[in-house]
């Protein structure tokens, strides 16, 4: 209901409202022009100005008017009004009927002249009045008692309430209900009354009476559409009290609600959209259709409200999914049932390249690139009708003629009765994801340094491989190889150079198969090659050779030449494996074969190879928990001065116990503590262990020089330097008693390097010596360029020194050579007095071996070093 119900005097609303709604009033009426007026001679006029087309509204606005109408005519209903002077203003029909006094005497007297009033209950009426004046009391109902000049008596229940000018109460209104007349017959309340009674409080829509101060009065929709059970909560609020302080458009609340009011005012009646608040807090959205009443001068609105939360939100998902469907990046068209389009969005005009003009209307084949076959398109379409949608990859055309990968999603839109109404596709141009998903698959398959396959996609290919080879019945060859001594080039001139190094290896390896064949790094220095369709074992020989022959061929990287050499081992499919994986695994045993055989050549696997593989692998485990478990063990060789016999040092020799090999010697175990990388823990616990033994025997009293023997793998840690500093500091070691036995080969393997960390270690004190000297390629500039104490003989010279004129000779040689560099000379493994006479005769430092003592235990050694020099 949106219309001007109450367009009457305010005594007739004044009546209805405390008769038939207790507890409610009507206050602060204030003077607007309106879509009612009482005019001069107290007659009523209908002027209601209502906006917009006849509406459910209208018509509720054209029975309120007559149900006005009607109540001003009603004898029941007296109305009077006097000023603060008690002068009358108003005195319409029924007031003439029921006081016996005509209208034109009654105005300008003083209304105690024309009416005695006395209060029935015994309250204080003028109190009640005075307060209406000042504006303290909204109104009062009342059963009073009205004598009249004649003399008569009537029982009324009068309405009294205020009217506004100018801010201050100018006029009392007073509506009298004949109660003589009305009590008796209390079922015969007139119709035009009850009719209002029943629109007013059971109408859906919420029903407000307020002025541009405040509510006057709600209906029970509106207690409810509010949240409230008590009428005087809301009763007396601002319209700004019961909203929140800012609208959706940004204006505050209450300086939008009085332009409402004033729109009401000047046009009859205004509709609009607003948001209220709840009792619960909770805002919500309306239509209000607010109606202007103006009895006089007095003003009155009236406002029916509709909760239209529910369309604000759909209103709203509509915006939102016109403007996702506009603004989306997503290309969408819409079609009808018979798949012609109908809809398109601006992202299908920017992906495709067709316009609005050249889609609409048209069919989606106009997209079909010609990639797909009819199968194709018929599964989509069957899928769509069984499941309601599909999703996939799909190849269109762009206008310009070009195909393009989309992924695509088609839904059909079914209505209630089951019947699809309309299909929906949504793409998108995957180009740029599919190039980048191939760029992202091309990196996890391939090795980033050299372009190869990397072992991911090797296993791919190479199941596939030996897919085909069992239906085919062809032969299959693993061949994996390992370059030899790569790491000292890594370590010696930087890992830049080696990887340099390794790219022209991969070039060349590619250029010695077919196309059809894998070359793939595993990694490092090693390179797998996977040959398909092998005929027999002699052809993947002559591919082995080819591989071996073309890799050592010379390298040039920036200023260097490089010749290297690799070992190659083989295992065929079917006969070394039916999987890859025990393929590469036997292909690496023989590979570590060939190394055994001395490098740079190839072998097949075979079982016995197999046997040695798995005892390495064995043997490296067992390692891996040596230390922990204390498996190691040093033992101690004397090294002793040859002019005086004294010991003047012991070189530390590490030994393995083990609880199934038992002793394991150090030619065994070492190489593959170097090849694991455990030698750098196990090296550094060596390290530690023999310094703490040297200081135990200087605190003894006993202070000689302790030989550790440091390997490549040691020496090309970064952090050596420190490791050897702690060690010594761990054990309070003055430096000088520490000697580090390196071989010929660390020094040949990076020039400036070697030399600065030798250099460094020379600095805290350490001594340095070249062990097995003579056994590698010995030159006279290295020795004059590094700062060596000592050289040390290797055994198999001083072997056959008293029977091998060559050995002799080459002794004879380091010697003289050392003591003209001013270096001292060390003999190992001399085992007879013909030896030990013969380094004597020819000025050797000092020497050591089995003559002497074999190596031994700590305490042993300690023993030995007791006894004086000579009677040992």
């Amino acid at each position: 209901m949106s219309a001007t119900i109450l367009e009457a005097q305010p005594s007739y609303l004044g009546w209805i409202f405390d008769e038939f709604l207790p507890g409610s009033h009507i206050l602060n009426l204030t003077a607007r022009k309106g879509s009612r007026v009482l005019s001069d001679n107290h007659q009523l006029n209908t002027h209601a100005q209502v906006s917009g087309s006849a509406t459910p509204y209208d018509t509720a606005i054209e029975a309120g008017l007559s149900l006005a109408g009607a109540l001003g005519n009603t004898p029941l209903l007296a109305v009077r009004s006097f000023d603060r002077r008690g002068i009358v203003h108003h005195w319409n029909p029924a007031c003439e009927t029921r006081y016996g006094i005509a209208t034109k005497d009654a105005l300008g007297r003083p209304m105690n002249d024309l009416l005695d009033v006395e209060e029935v209950s015994g309250e204080n009426l003028n109190e009640a009045i005075q307060q209406i004046w000042q504006g303290t009391l909204p109104g009062l109902s009342r059963e009073l008692r009205l004598k009249t000049v004649g003399g008569q008596t009537k029982l009324a229940y009068v309405t009294m309430f205020p009217v506004f000018r100018h801010g201050q109460v100018s006029d009392i209104f007073c509506m009298d209900l004949d109660i003589a007349a009305f009590k008796p017959l209390k079922g015969s309340v007139p119709s035009d009354v009850l009719r209002f009674k029943t629109l007013f409080e059971r109408s859906a829509d919420a029903i407000i009476l307020l002025n541009e101060d405040s509510f006057l009065d709600a209906n029970p929709a509106a207690m409810k559409m509010f949240g409230y059970t008590d009428k005087s909560a809301m009763v007396g609020q601002h319209p700004e009290n019961l909203s929140p302080p800012l609208q959706p458009d940004g204006r505050n609340s209450r300086s939008k609600a009085r332009e409402m009011i004033s729109l009401a005012h000047q046009l009859g009646n205004y509709r609009f959209e607003w948001v209220h608040r709840r009792a619960s807090n909770e805002d919500f959205w309306a239509e209000v259709l607010l109606t202007a009443i103006s009895p006089s001068e007095q003003a009155l609105l009236y406002a029916v409200l509709r909760d239209i939360s529910d369309r604000k939100d759909v209103e709203l998902k509509m915006r939102l999914n016109a403007q996702a469907f506009e603004s989306s990046r997503e290309a969408i068209l819409i079609t009808d049932s018979n798949k012609q389009i109908i809809s398109i969005n601006r992202a299908f005009m920017e992906i495709t390249g067709f316009s609005a003009s050249e889609a609409l209307g048209n069919s989606p084949k106009m997209l079909s690139s010609g990639l797909h076959d009819q199968d194709f398109y018929r599964n989509i379409w069957d899928t769509v009708r069984v499941l309601g949608h599909w999703e996939g990859e799909i190849w269109d055309r762009h206008r310009d003629g070009r195909s393009y990968p989309q992924w695509m999603t088609i839904s059909a839109v079914i209505n209630a009765a089951g019947v699809i109404t309309n299909y929906i596709a949504v793409f998108s141009d995957i180009t740029h994801r599919k190039a980048s998903e191939e760029h992202t698959r091309y990196i996890a398959e391939h090795d980033f340094l050299t372009n190869l396959p990397n072992r991911i996609l090797l296993l791919d290919r190479a199941t596939q491989a030996i897919g085909a080879a069992q239906r085919n019945g062809k032969q299959l060859a693993i061949l994996f190889l390992d370059l030899d001594r790569f790491k000292n080039i890594n370590d010696s001139l930087g890992h830049h150079i080696g990887d340099r190094l390794l790219k022209q290896v991969a070039q060349r390896l590619e250029a010695c198969v077919r196309s059809s064949d894998t070359v793939s790094r595993l990694g490092g220095d090693e390179f797998i090659i996977l040959l398909i369709d092998v005929d027999n074992v002699e052809s993947v020989g002559h591919i082995a050779d080819k591989v071996l022959k073309e890799i050592t061929n010379t390298y040039l990287v920036d200023d260097y030449e490089f010749d290297i050499t690799g070992s190659l081992g083989i295992s065929l499919y079917p006969m070394d494996g039916n999987d890859m994986d025990t393929l590469i695994k036997n292909a690496d045993a023989a590979m570590y074969h060939a190394k055994e055989r001395g490098r740079n050549n190839y072998q097949f696997f075979s079982k016995e190879m197999n046997v040695r593989l798995v005892e390495r692998l064995t043997m490296e485990l067992a390692l891996r928990k040596a230390l922990d478990n204390e498996e190691f063990m040093l033992l101690y060789q004397p090294q002793v001065e040859l002019c005086s016999g004294r010991i003047t040092g012991a070189e530390a020799l590490i030994r393995w116990m083990h609880s199934d090999f038992g002793v394991v010697p150090p030619g065994r175990f070492i190489p593959v503590t170097e090849e694991s990388g455990l030698i750098i823990p196990i090296g550094k616990w060596v390290l530690e262990t023999a310094c703490l033994q040297a200081k135990a025997w200087e605190k003894a009293g006993y202070p000689i020089v302790m030989a550790v023997n440091l390997s490549s793998v040691q020496f090309r840690q970064k952090d050596l330097l420190s490791t050897i500093v702690s060690a010594l500091q761990r054990a309070n070691l003055d430096p000088h008693l520490l000697e580090l036995e390196i071989t010929e080969g660390i020094i040949l393997e990076g020039a400036e390097r070697t030399i600065e960390t030798m250099n460094a270690l020379v600095r805290i004190g350490v001594k340095l010596s070249i062990d097995d000297f003579g056994t590698g390629y010995s030159s006279l500039s290295y020795l004059k360029r590094f700062p060596i104490n000592k050289l040390k003989i290797d055994r198999s010279f001083v072997r056959d020194i008293d029977t091998d004129a060559g050995d002799a000779a080459i002794t004879r040689a380091i010697i003289d050579m050392a003591r003209n560099l001013n270096l001292k000379v060390i003999a190992e493994g001399v085992e007879t007095k013909a030896h030990l006479d013969f380094l004597l005769a020819h000025g050797c430092d000092e020497y050591q071996g089995y003559y002497f003592a074999k190596p031994i235990l700590a305490e042993e050694f300690e023993r030995m070093l007791k006894i004086p020099e000579g009677d040992t």
